[in-house]
C-alpha cells in the first residue's frame, strides 16, 4: 500500500514501503533518495509546534565531514491532501545496529567481529560528540540509552528518535516524557518525567554510563556483591551511589569486565568525578565536550599489539592487556580476523536478506557462487534472478541517463517509479559523466530542488511585489540565483519564463538604483526618472518609504503646470494665489527658480499677484471709508488690469460726479440756501457732513423747509399690559398720506416716558427716564410692540413720529400723549395639562386679588410667544362665558375635540378691551405648556 503526502509547499512525497513501526508511529521509505518519513499514529498540535521549533534551529552534525548522518534531524513537515499534519521527513540511517551489539563481547564477536577496542574508543568519542552538538543548541536527549544509538562497521554513530528530545522554544518547553532504567541520574529516579524540565547534566550521567559500557563491557553500577550483602537493582544502586570504584566497598567489578585502570587516566578521573562527586552534585559531572577531549587523548594513547592485529591497548602498559586476559581467562575479547568462510558468507547473506540489503546480497551471490548450491538458500533463487534482472534494468537506466536527449525530470520520474533499483545507486560499476549513479541522481535532485526553490522564490517575490511589500535585495537575490543556476546547469535547460523573469529582476534592480541616485538630483530629473521607472519599482518597500516624497513631487509638478497655464491665460491673481497657497511646499522646491513663464521666472509673477492682492485690499478700504482721493492715489494702471478692479474705476468716475454735488450741498448749507441743499442732498453725504460739522444745518434745513407734518394721525387704540416683570405696549402705527408731496415719511416712532408729566420737548427725547425707538419694517407695519421694565406708579408716555435726516432719527411731528395704568386690581392665570394621556384638555388656574368678574373671553394658542391681544390670524381654542372669580384661587377645566401641540403658548383674550384699563391681567405661563 502506498500513499502520497505533501510538503508545506505542496511537493508530493510518495510513501513506498513501511520500514519500521513503534508506539508513536511508523517509518516509511519514500520516493526521495535516502529520505524516509516518520508518520505519527496521533499527530497533534503539540508535535507540530515542537517540530516547527526543531526545524528553525537544527544542530550541526559532527559526522558530516565523514559523509555520515549522525543526527537524522527533521527536514520538512508533511501533510495529507487536506493539509492535515501527518509527520516529517528525515535522512535515512542504514546499515547500523544498536550499541548493545558492540559493547558486549559475546554479541560483538557475533555481530561485529573485528570491532576492537580502538573502534570502541572511536564509538564512545562519536557518541559524546553527538551529545555535545545537541547540548550546544539547547537540546536535551532526556531518554539517553544504548538502544537510541546506532553504529555501523566504521564506528560511525547515529542517534535516533530525535523527535522525542526535550526542545525549548521562546514560549514553552516540550519535555522528554520517559526515562530508562540504568541510565537515569539519581536525582530523577522515581520522579514524574512529564512534570520535569531536563538539564544537560542529566544527559551527562547517561552519557558517562554509555561510555563506561563501551570501554569496559559492563554497566558501571553492576558487578559482584560482597558476601552477606543483598544485591540491589541498578536504579537502586544508582540512587545510592554504589559502584565498584566508589567510596563504598559493597560491590566489586565483574571479573570479565575490563578493569578501570586499563583506561587512560583522564577517563578514570572522569568516571570518578561523574559517578562519585557528581552523585549528589550534578554540576560536577563531566560535560559531553569534556568527554570528547578526554576520549581524543585516550585514542591517541592506544598502541597496536605485535601478536594480534586486532589488539589495541594503552601505551602505559608494557604488555598487551588483551593477550594477558586471554592467558588468564581463556577468553578472547578481540579475536584476530581471518578470511571469510562459506559459513560466514552464508550468515552474511542471511543477515543482508533480513535487512533487505539487495546490493550486498547480489555482491555475495556473485562473489560466492557456492551459496547458490546451498539447500537453505534455494528459496532465494527466484528473488536473486529478479535482482539480476534488475541489474540489467539499471544498466539500461544508466545508458538512458547518459543520453543528452532525455530530460532530468523524466530520469527522476523513472527512478522514483522503480524503487527496486535504488539498491544499485552506490555501486561503482554504474557511472554517468564520471560520477556514480547516486552522485548523478543527487545532482539531478539538487537541480530539481533548486528549480523548485527558484519557483517558490519567484512566486514569493511576485506576490510581495503585488502587495507592495517586496525588497530590492530580494529581487536582486532572485536575479543572482537564476543567473547562477543558468550558468551552473546551462541556460538551455531553463524555461523561457525563468529567463524573462531574470531580465525583469535585473531591470527592476537597475531602475531602483537609478531612482535612488536621482533622489539627490533636481526635482524635475527625479520626477522624469520616477515616471519612467514606476512600473518596475512601485512594489518595493524602499519605494513606499519614498512614496510620500515622490507623490508630493508629482503634485508639485502638476501644480506648477497649472500655474503656468493660469498665468499664460491671464486668469485672476486670486485664482493663481489660491492654487499657489494650497501647496506651501512648492515654495521650497529648487526647480521653481528656473521655471520661466512669458520671459519671466515664476517668482516674478507670484510677487506681482501678491501686489495686486494688497492693492485690492487698500482700494476696498479706501472705498468703504469714502476716501476718493486715497483711491486716486492708490490707482496703478499696470496692476489694475483685471475685472475685479473695474468697479473701483467706475467708483472713481462716480466719485467725481458726487464730489461736484457735495460741493453744492456744502455751499448751500453754509449760505443757508435750504432748497438747493435739499435738492442736492444724498444720504451718502452723511459722513462728509459730520466731518465738515454741518449735520445740524442739514437737519434744520429739512425741518424748516418741510415743517412738522400735520397729516399724521394716531388711532388712539394703544394698549398697555402690566405683566409680572415688564410692561407691554402695543401701539398701532400712525396713519399718514403717502401721496402728499413735500413731506417727510414717518419711518420711526420715538417712545418717551416720564413720571411727572408728558414728554413734550426735544429735550425730553434727549434725556427721558425711559426711551425706545421703533423702526417701521415689513414685520412692524401695523403694530409697534415694545417692552419697558415693570412700572409700579403711573407713568406718562408720549410718541414722537420720526424720520432719518443726515444719519439720525429726528422728530417730525408733535407728540401724542398717553398714560400707563396705575396700580389696580389684578388677575393672574396659568394653564397646565391634566395629565400626559390627556392631550385635548387643560386646567385654567386663576388667582384674583379680590372679587372680579372676568367678561367673556377667548382661549388663544401661539407657537412662539404668549398672545394678549387677539388678532384675526390667531387660533382660538375655546370661547368662554363670563366667570366670577372669588379672592384667591379659581380652577376651570377646558376640553375640546382636537389634540393640543406638545409645547404651545396659551393665553386668554378678553373681548371687552376696556376691561384691561381697570384690571391688570398677568399670564403666569411665560414658558410653553408641557
Amino acid at each position: 500500500m502506498t500513499e502520497t503526502l505533501y510538503t508545506r509547499v505542496r511537493q508530493p512525497v510518495l510513501l513506498d514501503k513501511k520500514l519500521a513501526a513503534g508506539g508513536e508511529g511508523e517509518v516509511w521509505q519514500t520516493d526521495r533518495i535516502n529520505v524516509v518519513a516518520k508518520i505519527f499514529h496521533q499527530p497533534d498540535v503539540t508535535r507540530l509546534e515542537k517540530l516547527q521549533t526543531m526545524l528553525q534551529l537544527p544542530p550541526s552534525d559532527p559526522m558530516e565531514k565523514h559523509g555520515h548522518v549522525s543526527i537524522p534531524w527533521p527536514q520538512e513537515l508533511i501533510f495529507d491532501r487536506n493539509g492535515k499534519f501527518r509527520g516529517y521527513l528525515m535522512q535515512r540511517v542504514s546499515g547500523g545496529m544498536t550499541l548493545n551489539n558492540v559493547y558486549n563481547a559475546k554479541l560483538r564477536n557475533q555481530k561485529a567481529p573485528g570491532f576492537n577496542w580502538y573502534y570502541l574508543h572511536i564509538a564512545a568519542l562519536n557518541v559524546a560528540s553527538i551529545v555535545d552538538a545537541l547540548h550546544s543548541k539547547g537540546y536535551v536527549i532526556g531518554d539517553i540509552k544504548t538502544d537510541n544509538f546506532l553504529i555501523n562497521n566504521q564506528a560511525l554513530v547515529s542517534v535516533i528518535d530525535t523527535d522525542s528530545f526535550q526542545v525549548k522554544s521562546a514560549s514553552r518547553t516540550f519535555r522528554s516524557l520517559v526515562a530508562s532504567d540504568g541510565f537515569t541520574p539519581p536525582e530523577l529516579i522515581g520522579k514524574d518525567m512529564k512534570r520535569l524540565n531536563r538539564r544537560p547534566e542529566h544527559d551527562n550521567f547517561g552519557l558517562a554510563v554509555i561510555i563506561y559500557m563501551l570501554l569496559t563491557g559492563d554497566h558501571p553500577f553492576s558487578g559482584q556483591w560482597k558476601q552477606g550483602i543483598e544485591p540491589l537493582g541498578r536504579d537502586e544502586a544508582i540512587a545510592g551511589g554504589v559502584w565498584p570504584y566508589g567510596p563504598q566497598s559493597l560491590i566489586q567489578a565483574s571479573p570479565l569486565a575490563i578493569p578501570l585502570d586499563h583506561l587512560d587516566s583522564t577517563l578514570q578521573l572522569g568516571f570518578q568525578q561523574t559517578f562519585t562527586a557528581g552523585h549528589r552534585e550534578a554540576a560536577k559531572r563531566l560535560s559531553a565536550r569534556q568527554w570528547c577531549q578526554h576520549l581524543t587523548r585516550a585514542v591517541e594513547a592506544l598502541v597496536l599489539c605485535s601478536k594480534n592485529s586486532n589488539h589495541y591497548f594503552h601505551k602505559n602498559h608494557k604488555d598487551c592487556t588483551w593477550c594477558h586476559r586471554f592467558e588468564a581467562f581463556g577468553y578472547e575479547s578481540f579475536p584476530v580476523q581471518t578470511s571469510k568462510s562459506e559459513l560466514s558468507n552464508y550468515h552474511a547473506f542471511i543477515e543482508a536478506a533480513q535487512k533487505k540489503d539487495h546490493q550486498l546480497m547480489l555482491k555475495l551471490w556473485q562473489e560466492a557462487p557456492e551459496l547458490r548450491d546451498l539447500t537453505d538458500l534455494q528459496g532465494y533463487q527466484k528473488q536473486m534472478t529478479s535482482l539480476m534482472r534488475g541489474l540489467e534494468n539499471i544498466k539500461s537506466f544508466v545508458k538512458l541517463c547518459q543520453s543528452p536527449d532525455v530530460s532530468p525530470s523524466k530520469i527522476l520520474t523513472l527512478w522514483r517509479e522503480n524503487p527496486e533499483w535504488h539498491a544499485y545507486a552506490n555501486q561503482n560499476d554504474f557511472k554517468v559523466d564520471g560520477k556514480s549513479l547516486q552522485q548523478f541522481l543527487n545532482s539531478l535532485v539538487d537541480e530539481e530542488e533548486e528549480l523548485a526553490t527558484l519557483s517558490r522564490l519567484l512566486k514569493r517575490c511576485d506576490e510581495r511585489f503585488a502587495l507592495r511589500k517586496a525588497y530590492v535585495e530580494e529581487e536582486d537575490q532572485l536575479y543572482q540565483r537564476i543567473k547562477t543556476f543558468a550558468k551552473k546547469y546551462q541556460s538551455e535547460k531553463i524555461d523561457e519564463p525563468f529567463l524573462l523573469r531574470m531580465n525583469l529582476a535585473k531591470e527592476r534592480v537597475k531602475a531602483w538604483q537609478k531612482l535612488s541616485a536621482a533622489l539627490k538630483e533636481d526635482g524635475r530629473v527625479l520626477y522624469a526618472i520616477w515616471l519612467k521607472s514606476k512600473p518596475y519599482i512601485e512594489g518595493f518597500v524602499q519605494v513606499q518609504e519614498q512614496l510620500e516624497h515622490l507623490n508630493n513631487l508629482e503634485i508639485q509638478i502638476k501644480v506648477l503646470e497649472k500655474l503656468h497655464q493660469k498665468i499664460q491665460k491671464k486668469q485672476s491673481h486670486e485664482e493663481i494665489l489660491t492654487l499657489w497657497e494650497l501647496y506651501p511646499t512648492l515654495k521650497e522646491t529648487n526647480f521653481i527658480k528656473n521655471h520661466i513663464v512669458d520671459d519671466f521666472d515664476l517668482s516674478y509673477h507670484i510677487k506681482k499677484c501678491y501686489q495686486k492682492r494688497a492693492l485690492l485690499k487698500q482700494l476696498r478700504k479706501a472705498k468703504q471709508a469714502g476716501q476718493v482721493e486715497e483711491l486716486r492715489r492708490l490707482w496703478q494702471p499696470e496692476l489694475c488690469d483685471e475685472a475685479c478692479f473695474h468697479l473701483f474705476q467706475q467708483h472713481l468716475s462716480h466719485a467725481s460726479m458726487a464730489s461736484n454735488k457735495w460741493a453744492r450741498v456744502r455751499a448751500a448749507a453754509l449760505e443757508g440756501e435750504n432748497k438747493t441743499l435739499i435738492q442736492n442732498w444724498d444720504e451718502n453725504f452723511v459722513l462728509q457732513a459730520y466731518q465738515e460739522g454741518i449735520e445740524g444745518k442739514v437737519r434744520q434745513a429739512f425741518q424748516k423747509e418741510y415743517g412738522f407734518n400735520k397729516n399724521i394721525h394716531h388711532t388712539g387704540q394703544e394698549r398697555v399690559f402690566n405683566h409680572r416683570d415688564f410692561l407691554e405696549i402695543v401701539y398701532p402705527w400712525p396713519l399718514e398720506n403717502v401721496l402728499e408731496e413735500n413731506r417727510l415719511m414717518c419711518s420711526h416712532l420715538i417712545f418717551c416716558a416720564r413720571s411727572d408729566r408728558f414728554p413734550d420737548f426735544p429735550d425730553d427725547i434727549q434725556n427721558p427716564i425711559h426711551y425706545q425707538v421703533i423702526k417701521k419694517t415689513e414685520e412692524v407695519k401695523k403694530f409697534a410692540r415694545l417692552f419697558f421694565p415693570a412700572l409700579n406708579d403711573k407713568h406718562y408716555f408720549s410718541v414722537f413720529p420720526g424720520s432719518v435726516i443726515c444719519g439720525r432719527v429726528v422728530e417730525i411731528d408733535d407728540p401724542y400723549p398717553f398714560t400707563a395704568p396705575i396700580k389696580r386690581p389684578e388677575i393672574k392665570y396659568a394653564f397646565f395639562r391634566k395629565g400626559p394621556s390627556k392631550k385635548n384638555s387643560l386646567f385654567l388656574q386663576i388667582f384674583a386679588t379680590g372679587q372680579i368678574t372676568l367678561p367673556p373671553f377667548s382661549v388663544v394658542i401661539n407657537d412662539s410667544h404668549p398672545i394678549h391681544m387677539l388678532d384675526k390670524n390667531q387660533k382660538v381654542l375655546a370661547e368662554m362665558n363670563a366667570v366670577t372669580c372669588e379672592p384667591g384661587e379659581t380652577l376651570l377645566e377646558l376640553q375640546w375635540k382636537d389634540d393640543l401641540p406638545l409645547t404651545p403658548y396659551i393665553s386668554i383674550s378678553v373681548h371687552d378691551r376696556s376691561f384691561y384699563d381697570n384690571i391688570r391681567v398677568i399670564n403666569l405661563s411665560v414658558d410653553p405648556v408641557s
